[in-house]
Protein backbone atom coordinates (compact mmCIF):
# COMPACT_ATOMS: atom_id res chain seq x y z
CA UNK A 1 0.00 0.00 0.00
CA UNK A 2 1.13 3.69 -0.63
CA UNK A 3 0.23 7.03 0.74
CA UNK A 4 0.89 10.32 0.22
CA UNK A 5 0.58 13.25 1.82
CA UNK A 6 0.61 16.56 0.05
CA UNK A 7 1.54 19.80 1.76
CA UNK A 8 0.77 23.46 0.22
CA UNK A 9 0.89 26.93 1.15
CA UNK A 10 -3.12 27.88 1.30
CA UNK A 11 -2.09 31.48 0.30
CA UNK A 12 -2.29 32.51 -3.53
CA UNK A 13 1.51 34.06 -3.34
CA UNK A 14 2.31 30.96 -0.61
CA UNK A 15 4.48 31.13 2.70
CA UNK A 16 6.94 29.37 2.44
CA UNK A 17 5.63 26.99 4.81
CA UNK A 18 6.16 23.70 3.18
CA UNK A 19 9.70 24.28 2.88
CA UNK A 20 10.21 24.36 6.51
CA UNK A 21 7.98 22.07 6.94
CA UNK A 22 10.05 19.18 5.18
CA UNK A 23 12.73 19.74 7.90
CA UNK A 24 10.23 19.27 10.91
CA UNK A 25 7.73 17.02 9.44
CA UNK A 26 8.09 14.99 13.17
CA UNK A 27 7.82 17.60 15.38
CA UNK A 28 4.52 18.60 13.21
CA UNK A 29 3.19 14.82 13.40
CA UNK A 30 3.46 15.11 17.29
CA UNK A 31 1.58 18.37 17.00
CA UNK A 32 -0.89 16.69 14.65
CA UNK A 33 -1.25 13.37 16.90
CA UNK A 34 -1.95 16.00 20.15
CA UNK A 35 -4.32 17.30 18.50
CA UNK A 36 -6.12 14.69 17.01
CA UNK A 37 -6.52 13.14 20.71
CA UNK A 38 -9.35 15.59 21.60
CA UNK A 39 -10.49 14.71 24.82
CA UNK A 40 -14.19 16.35 24.14
CA UNK A 41 -16.80 14.09 24.85
CA UNK A 42 -19.66 16.05 22.97
CA UNK A 43 -18.25 15.22 19.80
CA UNK A 44 -16.74 11.38 19.24
CA UNK A 45 -15.22 12.39 15.66
CA UNK A 46 -14.46 15.88 15.46
CA UNK A 47 -15.01 19.24 17.31
CA UNK A 48 -14.04 22.75 17.39
CA UNK A 49 -11.20 21.97 19.73
CA UNK A 50 -9.45 19.77 17.40
CA UNK A 51 -10.82 19.75 13.63
CA UNK A 52 -13.24 21.73 12.85
CA UNK A 53 -12.38 25.45 11.94
CA UNK A 54 -14.12 27.35 9.36
CA UNK A 55 -12.25 25.82 6.30
CA UNK A 56 -13.94 22.51 7.06
CA UNK A 57 -17.12 23.69 7.50
CA UNK A 58 -18.29 22.29 4.26
CA UNK A 59 -16.67 19.07 4.86
CA UNK A 60 -17.07 18.17 8.74
CA UNK A 61 -18.84 15.07 8.06
CA UNK A 62 -15.73 13.74 6.57
CA UNK A 63 -13.75 14.49 9.49
CA UNK A 64 -13.14 11.83 12.11
CA UNK A 65 -10.22 12.11 13.97
CA UNK A 66 -9.89 8.65 15.38
CA UNK A 67 -9.34 7.49 12.05
CA UNK A 68 -7.02 10.25 11.26
CA UNK A 69 -4.79 9.11 13.87
CA UNK A 70 -4.88 5.62 12.77
CA UNK A 71 -3.59 7.02 9.60
CA UNK A 72 -0.90 9.09 11.25
CA UNK A 73 0.24 6.16 13.64
CA UNK A 74 0.81 3.84 11.14
CA UNK A 75 2.26 5.92 7.92
CA UNK A 76 5.04 7.05 10.75
CA UNK A 77 5.53 3.61 12.13
CA UNK A 78 5.88 1.97 8.83
CA UNK A 79 8.03 4.86 7.28
CA UNK A 80 10.35 4.09 10.54
CA UNK A 81 10.21 8.25 11.65
CA UNK A 82 8.97 8.99 14.94
CA UNK A 83 6.37 11.62 15.64
CA UNK A 84 8.72 13.38 17.81
CA UNK A 85 6.39 15.50 21.40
Amino acid sequence: MTRSAVLFDASSAGTGYTAILQHELGRAAGIARRVLDCRNDDYDRACHGCLRTADTQFTADLLDRHAAATLLDATFRAGGVQAKQ
